[in-house]
């Protein structure tokens, strides 16, 4: 009997996201979501570094590539198959993959959660065999992909709180705030309710610009993702991330009816650790690891 490992994978913008399971063991993480060409180097002073090849193209991948590759490329795109994408999505199973078969379950926002989204990703990686090396401890691994399939990131949320087990007595929606959407899934007495989902175009790009602009001001330009990592701006962040507080409350207040009163509101995502928001919200436990939580224990309904 061949053994198939399944690995949840959300590749966003800002951040690559895992979770799987082998032989009782859970391997999660993340990484940046940027790759760049790879050369030799010594490794030994990097936290974590990332150096895969496919036997032509070597690559780093996150904060390997962001800090010594010559030319950088960063996830902006919403396409699950480019070829930034697929880079990442090897580094995962460099990483992770630990039998010959996997599945895999992507998470995508709700604007991508198509037929023809899917079919594109199937064609691109279902039944392909992959052969990815990591150059730094000269180590090989090819992995057949034997399904693929995709489910809604606000749906990953979902089923790392219920479980999949919907709540047929209440009103409930499930956030996920992002680098640059924010994204609803919201469920009427367990009967999802496709009015009320939706992508809100507001993340936390839209947050840190706003500190960008102040130091335009100032004659001091930085890039976002600097912006982000850095400490050398937390006063301004701090005071952005509690406007954006108020902003993110009143566009959730717009969709969701009654002023939550009669809604569970979950809400994840890795902006949220820095925005405070009020009791009616309730905040997932390592929320940037909620949607692949989620969408592992959705694909045990699904393969």
């Amino acid at each position: 009997m061949i053994r198939i490992q399944t690995i949840a994978i959300d590749i966003g913008r800002y951040g690559v996201k895992y979770y799987t399971e082998h032989n009782n063991k859970i391997y999660k993480g993340m990484f940046k979501s940027i790759i760049g060409e790879g050369r030799a180097l010594d490794f030994s002073n990097y936290s974590d570094p990332i150096y895969i090849s496919n036997g032509l193209e070597k690559y780093f991948v996150g904060t390997l590539a962001e800090l010594e590759s010559y030319q950088s490329v960063r996830n902006t795109s919403d396409s699950k198959t480019s070829l930034t994408v697929q880079v990442l999505l090897n580094a995962v199973l460099s990483k992770v993959a630990m039998t010959n078969n996997i599945n895999i379950m992507l998470g995508v926002p709700y604007s991508s959660y198509t037929k023809t989204v899917l079919m594109d990703i199937v064609k691109t990686y279902q039944n392909k065999k992959i052969t990815i090396k990591d150059e730094i401890l000269n180590t090989n691994k090819t992995i057949t992909i034997d399904k693929i399939d995709i489910a809604r990131e606000a749906d990953g949320v979902l089923f790392d709180v219920t479980k999949g087990e919907l709540n047929e007595n209440k009103d409930e929606a499930f956030i996920t705030v992002g680098m640059k959407t924010t994204e609803i899934s919201y469920y009427s007495k367990g009967q999802y309710v496709d009015r009320l989902s939706r992508t809100i175009h507001y993340g936390n790009q839209d947050i840190l610009k706003t500190v960008q602009n102040k130091l335009k001001d100032m004659n001091i330009t930085q890039d976002l993702n600097y912006i982000d990592s850095s400490n050398d701006y937390d006063d301004m962040k701090r005071d952005a991330y509690k406007l954006a507080s108020e902003v993110l409350t009143q566009k959730i207040e717009e969709i969701i009816p009654n002023g939550f009163v009669e809604t569970n509101v979950y809400i994840a995502g890795g902006t949220i650790l820095n925005i405070e928001l009020d009791d009616r919200f309730i905040r997932i436990e390592e929320p940037q690891l909620s949607v692949v939580r989620g969408l592992y224990n959705m694909s045990k309904f699904i393969f």
